[in-house]
Protein backbone atom coordinates (compact mmCIF):
# COMPACT_ATOMS: atom_id res chain seq x y z
CA UNK A 1 0.00 0.00 0.00
CA UNK A 2 1.52 3.17 -1.35
CA UNK A 3 0.64 6.06 0.93
CA UNK A 4 2.31 9.23 2.96
CA UNK A 5 3.60 6.95 5.93
CA UNK A 6 4.39 3.74 3.46
CA UNK A 7 7.07 5.88 1.46
CA UNK A 8 10.07 3.42 2.51
CA UNK A 9 9.63 0.83 -0.46
CA UNK A 10 9.55 3.79 -3.29
CA UNK A 11 12.99 4.99 -1.54
CA UNK A 12 14.41 1.60 -1.17
CA UNK A 13 13.78 1.31 -4.85
CA UNK A 14 15.17 4.63 -5.87
CA UNK A 15 18.42 3.82 -4.07
CA UNK A 16 18.56 0.40 -5.67
CA UNK A 17 18.29 1.77 -9.37
CA UNK A 18 20.88 4.77 -8.47
CA UNK A 19 23.58 2.03 -6.90
CA UNK A 20 23.22 0.27 -9.89
CA UNK A 21 23.37 2.89 -12.46
CA UNK A 22 26.19 4.57 -10.47
CA UNK A 23 27.72 1.50 -8.37
CA UNK A 24 31.20 -0.39 -9.42
CA UNK A 25 30.22 -2.75 -12.68
CA UNK A 26 29.15 -6.16 -12.14
CA UNK A 27 31.28 -9.09 -13.44
CA UNK A 28 34.55 -6.58 -14.40
CA UNK A 29 35.20 -5.28 -18.13
CA UNK A 30 33.66 -6.51 -21.13
CA UNK A 31 35.81 -7.97 -24.17
CA UNK A 32 36.21 -6.45 -27.24
CA UNK A 33 33.60 -9.36 -29.03
CA UNK A 34 31.33 -8.75 -26.42
CA UNK A 35 31.23 -5.62 -26.84
CA UNK A 36 30.67 -5.94 -30.50
CA UNK A 37 27.78 -8.18 -30.05
CA UNK A 38 26.00 -5.90 -28.03
CA UNK A 39 25.67 -3.14 -30.66
CA UNK A 40 22.97 -2.99 -33.34
CA UNK A 41 23.47 -3.31 -36.83
CA UNK A 42 23.58 0.40 -37.60
CA UNK A 43 26.21 0.89 -34.85
CA UNK A 44 28.13 -1.96 -36.18
CA UNK A 45 28.27 -0.30 -39.82
CA UNK A 46 28.99 2.67 -37.88
CA UNK A 47 31.96 1.32 -36.44
CA UNK A 48 32.83 -0.31 -39.08
CA UNK A 49 32.88 2.65 -41.43
CA UNK A 50 34.52 5.00 -39.00
CA UNK A 51 37.47 2.21 -38.39
CA UNK A 52 38.38 2.00 -42.05
CA UNK A 53 38.30 6.00 -42.38
CA UNK A 54 40.57 5.66 -39.33
CA UNK A 55 42.81 3.12 -40.89
CA UNK A 56 43.08 5.20 -44.11
CA UNK A 57 44.52 8.33 -41.79
CA UNK A 58 46.53 6.53 -39.72
CA UNK A 59 48.44 5.26 -43.17
CA UNK A 60 48.71 8.47 -44.74
CA UNK A 61 50.27 10.18 -41.02
CA UNK A 62 54.19 9.26 -42.48
CA UNK A 63 56.35 10.99 -39.57
CA UNK A 64 53.08 11.85 -37.20
CA UNK A 65 52.87 8.26 -34.72
CA UNK A 66 49.68 8.13 -32.69
CA UNK A 67 47.85 5.14 -31.34
CA UNK A 68 44.60 4.55 -32.72
CA UNK A 69 42.70 5.84 -29.90
CA UNK A 70 44.32 9.35 -30.26
CA UNK A 71 43.71 9.38 -33.74
CA UNK A 72 39.96 8.05 -33.65
CA UNK A 73 39.79 11.19 -30.15
CA UNK A 74 41.31 13.91 -32.83
CA UNK A 75 39.08 12.34 -35.75
CA UNK A 76 35.86 12.27 -33.96
CA UNK A 77 35.38 14.33 -30.55
CA UNK A 78 31.71 14.20 -30.46
CA UNK A 79 31.48 10.45 -31.50
CA UNK A 80 29.79 8.56 -28.34
CA UNK A 81 32.89 7.39 -26.43
CA UNK A 82 32.15 4.21 -26.53
CA UNK A 83 32.11 3.84 -30.05
CA UNK A 84 35.41 5.42 -30.23
CA UNK A 85 36.60 2.75 -28.14
CA UNK A 86 35.36 -0.29 -30.30
CA UNK A 87 36.66 1.50 -32.88
CA UNK A 88 40.10 1.95 -31.80
CA UNK A 89 40.47 -1.41 -29.78
CA UNK A 90 38.79 -3.07 -33.25
CA UNK A 91 41.82 -1.59 -35.10
CA UNK A 92 44.44 -2.43 -32.78
CA UNK A 93 43.14 -5.89 -32.58
CA UNK A 94 43.36 -5.79 -36.25
CA UNK A 95 46.65 -4.17 -37.04
CA UNK A 96 48.29 -3.41 -33.94
CA UNK A 97 51.26 -0.41 -33.69
CA UNK A 98 53.29 0.38 -31.69
CA UNK A 99 53.76 4.09 -31.07
CA UNK A 100 57.46 4.66 -29.88
CA UNK A 101 57.20 8.31 -27.61
CA UNK A 102 59.68 10.95 -28.83
CA UNK A 103 62.93 11.26 -27.06
CA UNK A 104 61.89 14.69 -25.60
CA UNK A 105 58.66 15.98 -25.54
CA UNK A 106 57.80 19.87 -26.56
CA UNK A 107 58.42 22.03 -23.49
CA UNK A 108 55.76 23.52 -22.45
CA UNK A 109 55.54 27.64 -22.28
CA UNK A 110 55.72 27.75 -18.37
CA UNK A 111 59.09 25.69 -18.94
CA UNK A 112 59.89 27.16 -21.49
CA UNK A 113 59.43 30.58 -19.57
CA UNK A 114 61.12 29.14 -16.53
CA UNK A 115 64.26 28.48 -18.68
CA UNK A 116 64.47 32.06 -19.59
CA UNK A 117 64.49 33.45 -16.36
CA UNK A 118 67.06 31.16 -15.38
CA UNK A 119 69.45 32.08 -17.48
CA UNK A 120 69.25 35.73 -17.22
CA UNK A 121 72.04 37.55 -16.64
CA UNK A 122 71.78 39.61 -13.43
CA UNK A 123 72.24 43.27 -14.08
CA UNK A 124 75.73 44.96 -12.95
CA UNK A 125 75.51 46.87 -9.18
CA UNK A 126 74.00 50.87 -9.31
CA UNK A 127 76.42 53.10 -9.00
CA UNK A 128 75.55 55.03 -6.15
CA UNK A 129 73.47 58.28 -7.01
CA UNK A 130 75.18 61.62 -7.14
CA UNK A 131 74.96 64.15 -4.26
CA UNK A 132 74.14 67.79 -5.07
CA UNK A 133 74.69 70.18 -3.06
CA UNK A 134 72.18 72.13 -1.04
CA UNK A 135 73.54 74.41 1.12
CA UNK A 136 75.75 77.61 -0.36
CA UNK A 137 79.11 76.64 1.09
CA UNK A 138 78.83 73.38 -0.66
CA UNK A 139 77.62 75.44 -3.78
CA UNK A 140 80.66 77.85 -3.86
CA UNK A 141 83.14 74.68 -3.07
CA UNK A 142 81.63 73.08 -6.72
CA UNK A 143 81.89 76.42 -8.34
CA UNK A 144 85.62 76.55 -6.98
CA UNK A 145 86.90 73.22 -8.05
CA UNK A 146 84.96 73.61 -11.09
CA UNK A 147 86.96 76.75 -11.81
CA UNK A 148 90.28 74.92 -10.68
CA UNK A 149 89.75 72.25 -13.41
CA UNK A 150 88.82 74.57 -16.05
CA UNK A 151 91.33 77.31 -15.47
CA UNK A 152 94.06 76.21 -13.01
CA UNK A 153 94.78 77.72 -9.85
CA UNK A 154 95.84 81.15 -11.12
CA UNK A 155 92.45 81.81 -12.27
CA UNK A 156 91.14 80.63 -9.46
CA UNK A 157 93.00 83.41 -7.70
CA UNK A 158 92.62 85.82 -9.84
CA UNK A 159 88.71 85.34 -9.27
CA UNK A 160 89.48 85.14 -5.71
CA UNK A 161 91.38 88.61 -5.61
CA UNK A 162 88.73 89.98 -7.90
CA UNK A 163 85.76 88.66 -4.91
CA UNK A 164 88.11 90.60 -2.57
CA UNK A 165 88.22 93.73 -4.04
CA UNK A 166 84.82 93.69 -5.34
CA UNK A 167 83.72 93.32 -1.61
CA UNK A 168 86.44 96.10 -0.64
CA UNK A 169 84.61 98.28 -3.03
CA UNK A 170 81.45 97.18 -1.46
CA UNK A 171 82.52 98.40 2.02
CA UNK A 172 84.00 101.46 0.91
CA UNK A 173 80.67 102.79 -0.77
Amino acid sequence: MAGLMNQTNTKSELLTAIRTAFGPPSGGAQSLQQRIEALTQSQLQTVLTYAQLVKMAQSYSFGNAQTYKQLVDSMYPNMQFSLRSIVADLLQDAEPIEVVSPVEPEPTPRELSKEFYDNLTPLPALKPAKRYPETDAEISELLTNLMREAYGDERNRQSQCWTKAKSKCSIQR
